[in-house]
């Protein structure tokens, strides 16, 4: 009895990173899913909207709350959108009918996820009411807002169905911060969303996109945004 129990431990040993490595498979999947529904929904808003899709924080100029958050208390209030930006619009407008798109579920590093308050920030409320002491709503999702004729902030603007929308990115994995988002997703690289809403995943075995400013946060602000189009261009694009 005691070497079958020897025996069935070391087969479990043995098969245990094969079902890790599965699950994160069906994760990775589910994920890429997400994007691909949120792309849907882009492309709707982008057809009421003559063709541009949302704005997010660098073209809206508020780059003080970061990149993760759609939905800011104290921003000012868009007589259309609200105080949503970003991705958060489609939700907010229902081009999104269910906002749990808007998380992976592989998600591990801070823990934000739908209906889960972590105040002053949280996940997308179920209800769509913010529990008390959540001044904004984010997503595990990084939106590129930073489109434009070069890296200057007075060019950039949110992203146009023109060009070639097969070759520009314009959701990801988050990335932009250390802290709660790089390599926390997929150890191996990045679901990516483009404009035509096919969705590819990235490999960065060589973690460019950790390394890429030192390891260092790219958080918000002028600074911040230029670096992160150059991943963007450099990385994301193809």
């Amino acid at each position: 009895m005691l070497v079958v129990i020897a025996l069935i431990t070391l087969l479990m040993a043995m098969i245990q990173p094969s079902l890790s490595r599965s699950k994160e498979i069906a994760r990775r999947t589910k994920c890429g899913s997400n994007l691909r529904q949120t792309g849907v929904g882009h492309q709707a808003f982008a057809d009421d909207h003559g063709g541009v899709l949302p704005p997010g924080q660098a073209a809206t100029g508020q780059a003080g709350f970061g990149i993760y958050a759609v939905y800011v208390s104290s921003m000012t209030n868009h007589p259309e959108f609200g105080r949503y930006r970003a991705h958060g619009i489609l939700g907010h407008r229902n081009y999104i009918p269910d906002p749990r798109v808007f998380y992976c579920p592989s998600w591990h590093g801070y823990p934000l996820q739908f209906d889960k308050s972590l105040p002053p920030g949280g996940g997308w409320p179920a209800d769509g009411v913010l529990p008390s002491g959540q001044a904004w709503i984010q997503t595990n999702f990084h939106y590129r807002s930073t489109f434009g004729g070069s890296n200057s902030p007075t060019d950039w603007r949110p992203a146009r169905f023109d060009g070639d929308a097969s070759t520009s990115a314009i959701m990801a994995d988050a990335f932009s911060d250390p802290n709660r988002g790089v390599d926390v997703h997929h150890a191996d690289g990045y679901n990516t969303l483009f404009i035509d809403s096919h969705v590819s995943f990235k490999n960065d075995p060589e973690h460019f996109v950790r390394d890429y400013n030192g390891g260092f946060s790219y958080h918000a602000g002028n600074t911040d945004y230029q670096l992160m189009e150059e991943v963007w261009r450099g990385f994301f694009d193809e």
